[in-house]
């Protein structure tokens, strides 16, 4: 990943060509437009703006997948989420 010496990173989620969802994390507004531009044959967000600080961890592309998928797969939790917690503290 690119070291981010701003305050500000722009991130463009994009869809790959399994369905997958990609982070891609720039450094400026402009290049972050420029890339959604030459790979329009994808779908992807607008540039979304993030604190450097965030952006500059290693982990952050997965994290902020992981919260994609999270986000897609809401539901009402089931009745026994609290058994099942206490399954995996055993």
């Amino acid at each position: 990943m690119m070291s981010i010496d701003d305050q500000t990173a722009f991130v463009v989620l994009q869809e790959g060509s399994g369905g997958e969802i990609i982070a891609h994390v720039f450094e400026s507004y402009g290049e972050a437009h420029e890339h959604r531009n030459e790979t329009a044959e994808y779908r992807s967000s607008e540039p979304v703006e993030v604190p450097a600080s965030i952006a500059n961890h290693p982990e952050f592309p997965e994290v902020a997948v992981a919260l994609i998928d999270a986000s897609q797969a809401m539901d009402y939790p089931d009745e026994d989420v609290d058994d099942e917690e206490d399954d995996m503290d055993e």
